[in-house]
C-alpha cells in the first residue's frame, strides 16, 4: 500500500472494509478507481493529524447486468468549513488561508476526482464539518462480465520463447521504477518476482531459485551493496546481480563489482540496455534462441512544446500501451507531492542525509516524465548537499525551482488524464 510509510509516520489507524458480497469479475475502468482512491485517500492523511482512516467499498445492488458499488472514504481530520461545501470540486478550490498554510492546498485533486467519478456515469458528495473530519462518498455502477476471465498469463504474443523460462528477481522500492521494469521484462518474456527492501530479498532467495536479480541500490535498513554482500558471504550464491542505479558516475561499476555485483545498469534505463545486459549474464543455454524482434511499431507521441512534462520515453518504451502510460502518470500524481513535502520537511529541519536520500529518489521518477532537462541539475545539487555548501538560502533556492516544476507537470498530467479519459486523446 503507497501510503503506508506516512500513516506510520503519522501513527495512524487505517480500516478497509469491503463488501465480500462483491462480484470479482466485473468490466470497469481500474485506473480511473486508483486516481480517485489515491486522491481522496492522500487528502484524508495530509488533513488528519491523529485518529483513523476508513475506506469502505459496499455493494449497493445486483442484478443480471450491472452491480452498483458505494465508496466512502471517511477521515478524523480537521474537516471542511460549511461555506465551502458546496464549491470543494471546483477547480482550485482550497479551504481557509490558514489552512492552506499549514497542510497546503488540494490543487487540482478534487476537481480530477469528481470528474473521474462522473466519467464513470457516478456522483460524488463530500459530508464534513469543521473539527469533525469529512467523509467522501461514491458510487459507481459497474457491468458484470459474462465471459470468464482468462487468467494463464502466459497465453498471448511473446516476442522471445524461452528454452527455460528465466525467474527474474527485481528489487525495486520506488514504485514508479518497479512498474516500469515489471513492463518491460514480461514483456521480454520473464517470470519476474519483486521485493522491495533488501531483508526480504535475503528471504526470498533462502528458500527460492532465481536465474538472475535486478538490484535498486539505494534502499531503506540494507541498501542494494550490502544485500549483495550478504548474497555472496552468508548465501554463499554465485547468481548474477545487475545493479540499477541512478548514480551514472565514474567507477560506479567498480564500486558495484567490489560488493559482489556482477555489472550495473543506469535508470532510467532504455529496453535495448536492459535487455542485452540480462543476456549478457544468463546463461548461454539460457540466451540461445533469445531473439528480439523489435518490428512493432505504435503511433508517435507529439509533446506539447508549451508543457514542461515529456511522455515520450513512457510511450516508447511502451509502444504506446495507454494503460500503462495512465498508471505511471497516476503513480507520479501521488508520489511527488509527498516528496516535495518530504523534501520541504527535510530543508527546514536542515536534515542533510533526508535532502540527499529524497533528492536521490526524486531523480528518476521525474525523468520519466521528462523534466530531466529542467531540474536535475537541481536535484542533484541537493543530492550532494553536505555541512560545508549547507547555506538555507541556496537549498531553498534549489527546491523552489523543483517544486514549482513539479507543480506545473502534476497540473500538466492530470489535464492530459482528463482530455484521454474523455476520449480527446487516443
Amino acid at each position: 500500500f503507497m501510503f503506508y510509510e506516512q500513516i506510520q509516520r503519522k501513527g495512524l489507524i487505517l480500516k478497509i472494509i469491503v463488501d465480500h458480497e462483491i462480484p470479482n469479475d466485473l468490466i470497469g475502468d481500474p485506473n480511473r478507481l486508483n486516481q480517485i482512491l489515491v486522491n481522496l485517500v492522500g487528502n484524508a492523511i495530509k488533513f488528519t493529524k491523529k485518529g483513523e482512516i476508513k475506506i469502505e467499498c459496499k455493494m449497493l445492488s445486483n442484478n443480471n447486468e450491472d452491480v452498483k458499488v458505494r465508496f466512502i472514504i471517511k477521515d478524523t481530520g480537521i474537516g471542511i468549513e460549511n461555506n465551502k461545501l458546496l464549491t470543494i470540486f471546483d477547480r482550485f478550490e482550497q479551504g481557509n488561508s490558514d489552512t492552506t498554510r499549514q497542510f497546503g492546498g488540494t490543487g487540482l485533486g478534487l476537481t480530477i476526482v469528481k470528474k473521474l467519478v462522473e466519467m464513470q456515469g457516478g456522483n460524488i458528495e463530500v459530508k464534513s464539518s469543521m473539527g469533525n473530519g469529512s467523509e467522501f462518498i461514491f458510487v459507481i455502477t459497474y457491468k458484470k462480465n459474462k465471459i470468464p476471465l482468462v487468467t494463464n498469463k502466459n497465453i498471448g504474443f511473446k516476442p522471445h520463447e524461452l528454452n527455460s523460462e528465466v525467474h527474474l528477481l527485481l528489487v525495486e522500492d520506488n514504485l514508479m521504477n518497479q512498474k516500469l521494469a515489471t513492463e518491460i521484462l514480461t514483456e521480454f518474456g520473464f517470470s519476474v518476482y519483486t521485493a522491495v527492501t533488501g531483508v526480504e530479498v535475503i528471504n526470498l532467495l533462502r528458500k527460492e531459485f532465481f536465474d538472475i536479480v535486478l538490484m535498486d541500490i539505494q534502499m531503506p535498513v540494507l541498501d542494494g551493496y550490502q544485500t549483495s554482500r550478504m548474497i555472496r558471504q552468508e548465501l554463499k550464491l554465485d547468481i548474477p546481480i545487475i545493479a540499477m542505479t541512478a548514480h551514472a558516475m565514474p567507477g560506479e561499476k567498480e564500486k558495484c563489482c567490489s560488493y559482489g555485483m556482477n555489472d550495473y545498469i543506469s535508470k532510467p534505463f532504455t529496453e535495448n540496455g536492459l535487455y542485452n545486459i540480462i543476456l549478457n549474464h544468463l546463461s548461454s543455454k539460457q540466451t540461445s534462441v533469445l531473439n528480439r524482434n523489435n518490428t512493432e511499431e505504435s503511433g508517435a507521441y507529439i509533446k506539447n512544446a508549451e508543457n514542461v512534462s515529456d511522455l515520450s520515453y513512457l510511450h516508447d518504451i511502451s509502444k504506446g500501451n495507454k494503460s500503462f502510460i495512465l498508471e505511471m502518470i497516476d503513480i507520479f500524481l501521488t508520489q511527488n507531492p509527498i516528496e516535495l513535502d518530504e523534501l520541504t520537511k527535510a530543508i527546514t529541519e536542515r536534515n542533510l542525509p533526508g535532502i540527499s536520500t529524497i533528492a536521490h529518489k526524486m531523480k528518476t521518477s521525474v525523468r520519466l516524465i521528462g523534466l530531466s532537462a529542467m531540474i536535475q541539475n537541481n536535484l542533484e545539487a541537493l543530492e550532494n548537499i553536505s555541512t560545508a555548501n549547507a547555506d538555507t538560502e541556496f537549498m531553498n533556492e534549489q527546491f523552489t525551482i523543483i517544486r514549482d516544476i513539479c507543480q506545473i507537470a502534476q497540473s500538466e498530467l492530470n489535464e492530459y488524464r482528463i482530455k484521454i479519459d474523455s476520449q480527446e486523446i487516443v
